[in-house]
């Protein structure tokens, strides 16, 4: 492939019904027709904002080609490249979500860009990347969740650090939601994250948090060079745990991270307007995402727990 431009802002996709992933897409009809769904909507979203950077989906997996025709008419690339590093067994926790790392791998070994940039499948691109890219000229941009001691998740991630350092640490937690770095400091970080992959199969360690796990560590140990991304994504819960800001509009970010909604909001963007060669304006996705309002399912059923907490 001849770069078309010196940026590149990818989604790295890996499905197998074999090796373990997120739960929250286990119990659907399809999980791999939406997957493909959520993805389409990430990148079209992505490429709108974007023209000047080359927008792609890197996967080892055969996609439809029907799914393949809606990135193509999108000019969006379609980049294969096999899940050949950051490999652990099928039955290994988040085991799929390590493919991330191994596409930025294969990314910065094979393709002469100046900057790269990948993203989780279930977001939603909200304005352009170019503060990004000037941040990149600095740092490398990690997602920090923002977990203090009083959060029970934060606690384990801790533990689970302590336990494979065989010290105690007190490293921020990176969600593996966004990276993005100018090429050097990629080959950097990528680098980095091979020799704590070697170290956890050398020591035949389990963790419990995925790609999180490897970025955090060498976050850790190249601290000079990471910067929060929190001015640029956010990472949004829409469903029974709530957590919304209201920077979607107000010193709005570039990036929308909507776990929750990849069983909801994002397919019905996809149903509604990808699908049909259509873009919904921001304040639809606002609206379809839950980000301006509860749930209504979900409101109707806080509204019994409260009457019936109150009659008890």
């Amino acid at each position: 492939m001849i770069c078309m431009s010196n940026k590149i802002i990818f989604v790295p996709f890996s499905y197998s019904s074999v090796k373990r992933s997120g739960n929250n897409m286990r119990h659907r009809n399809n999980p791999f027709d939406d997957y493909c769904k959520v993805f389409c909507v990430a990148l079209v979203s992505i490429k709108e904002k974007n023209q000047n950077c080359d927008v792609a989906l890197v996967t080892d997996t055969d996609i439809p080609l029907y799914y393949k025709t809606i990135l193509e008419r999108n000019d969006i690339l379609i980049l294969n490249a096999g899940f050949d590093s950051f490999v652990f067994p099928d039955q290994y926790p988040w085991c799929l979500a390590f493919y991330k790392l191994c596409a930025l791998k294969f990314i910065v070994e094979n393709y002469k860009y100046d900057y790269v940039c990948y993203v989780d499948a279930d977001v939603i691109a909200n304005n352009p990347f170019d503060p990004i890219w000037k941040e990149c000229d600095y740092n490398i941009l990690l997602y920090d969740i923002n977990h203090g001691r009083q959060v029970p998740n934060y606690r384990v991630f801790l533990e689970e650090l302590s336990t494979f350092l065989g010290e105690d640490t007190n490293a921020t937690q990176y969600g593996g939601e966004f990276f993005a770095a100018n090429i050097n400091n990629a080959k950097i970080f990528i680098s980095s994250c091979l020799d704590v992959y070697n170290k956890l199969i050398e020591k035949k360690f389990i963790t419990t948090k995925g790609d999180e796990f490897i970025l955090t560590i060498s976050a850790h140990q190249n601290k000079l060079l990471i910067k929060n991304a929190g001015a640029y994504i956010y990472r949004f819960w829409t469903g029974c745990f709530r957590l919304v800001s209201t920077n979607y509009k107000a010193n709005p970010v570039c990036v929308l991270h909507l776990p929750d909604e990849k069983t909801g909001g994002i397919i019905k963007i996809f149903n509604k307007y990808i699908r049909k060669d259509k873009l919904p304006t921001a304040n639809k996705i606002y609206s379809l995402c839950h980000l301006t309002h509860i749930k209504f399912l979900l409101s109707i059923k806080q509204h019994i727990h409260k009457i019936l907490k109150y009659k008890s």
